[in-house]
């Protein structure tokens, strides 16, 4: 399989009859496999030998893709098995079932985990919203998962702004909550995604960014050959990406909350370490500009990562000089943390 840039074409399947848009034209070669979990395929790129444990599994947020853990992965491969991937609608992965929920894509990596031969037990990496799904991942399957590192992760209690009359108004994801019950996992069978209405195809048309012809910083600290990668899907979305807008993200995040609220933490003892991007002026001055300036959501979800730590009892969180996309600014920080969750792990099993 070709891991570079050489160029094939990816074809969208034809889901339960359905037809779907399809891009058009080729993109990149994936880096990794093509995994199929029941009818479509999710990408996942691993390196490291085959048979270390734990091996350690990368989330990315929201809008970020499998390379965007280029300067990590790598590293961490050195001293353990390693893998990323890219949910369902994004990069090389096909779309997947609807409603799109963080159980459905834990239920996923898990299939995908599984047919793709990485073996477990994982310590799962979750960077911003790949935070939430990592812990739920974890309460689907327990067993499963031995550690966690959470990088400038979002929490369940987080709150928002949007745009309302023309100004920001603060919300709490959560608090929108309906109390309705989170759909059961789907199958492509049993729920295709469908072709795009008019309306979705309208709002494809009308968010589509303007031609990207460079990686944005922080994503051009990557290789060159990631930057070529990130540049193309930016500019090249799956189209019916726009079907995948998690409407039950308020449902799940409320559960999420509920569990951290409950007298036992919700990872147990699984080593856990938390990285929370954090600005450290070096001069007095700057030091007071940024206290005028800090908008109080800020600082309330700085606070909101440091107590992430206490979602184990082996819990412990670091705050750094940082933008958001920690793995990007500060690579070593991430590898360092990975290294000795990995390394906690291992001492357990041996226990």
């Amino acid at each position: 399989m070709n891991r570079h840039l050489g160029f094939a074409l990816i074809f969208f399947p034809i889901l339960a009859g359905l037809p779907i848009v399809a891009q058009d034209v080729q993109p990149p070669g994936p880096l990794g496999s093509l995994v199929d979990i029941g009818g479509y395929r999710l990408h996942l790129w691993c390196m490291g030998e085959e048979n270390a444990a734990p091996s350690v599994v990368f989330l990315p947020g929201d809008g970020d893709f499998s390379f965007t853990w280029g300067l990590v992965l790598p590293e961490v491969a050195r001293f353990t098995r390693a893998c990323s991937y890219d949910k369902a609608f994004e990069a090389w992965s096909d779309p997947g079932p609807l409603p799109r929920t963080h159980k459905q894509d834990a239920h996923e990596l898990r299939l995908l985990l599984t047919r793709g031969g990485v073996k477990g037990p994982y310590v799962l990496v979750g960077a911003s919203a790949g935070g939430p799904l990592a812990r739920i991942f974890n309460r689907e399957f327990p067993a499963d998962v031995v550690g966690m590192v959470l990088v400038d992760a979002t929490d369940a209690d987080t709150v928002m702004g949007r745009m309302v009359d023309g100004k920001i108004v603060d919300y709490r994801v959560r608090e929108e909550s309906k109390g309705r019950p989170v759909p059961p996992v789907q199958t492509i069978q049993s729920s295709p995604p469908g072709p795009l209405t008019t309306e979705e195809q309208a709002r494809y048309e009308r968010n589509r960014s303007p031609t990207i012809t460079k990686s944005y910083s922080p994503h051009d600290r990557l290789p060159a050959n990631l930057q070529a990668l990130d540049v193309w899907f930016r500019n090249h979305p799956n189209p019916l990406r726009v079907k995948a807008n998690y409407p039950f993200r308020a449902e799940e995040y409320q559960q999420l909350f509920e569990d951290q609220q409950q007298s036992e933490p919700p990872l147990g003892e699984k080593p856990l370490i938390v990285l929370i991007a954090d600005d450290s002026p070096r001069t007095v001055a700057r030091q007071r500009t940024l206290a005028e300036q800090t908008n109080p959501r800020d600082v309330e979800k700085k606070m909101q990562k440091v107590a992430q730590a206490t979602l184990s009892k082996n819990g412990q969180y670091v705050r750094l000089a940082s933008g958001h996309e920690i793995h990007l600014y500060r690579p070593a920080w991430v590898i360092e943390a990975v290294r000795q969750v990995v390394e906690a792990c291992r001492i357990q099993a041996r226990r």
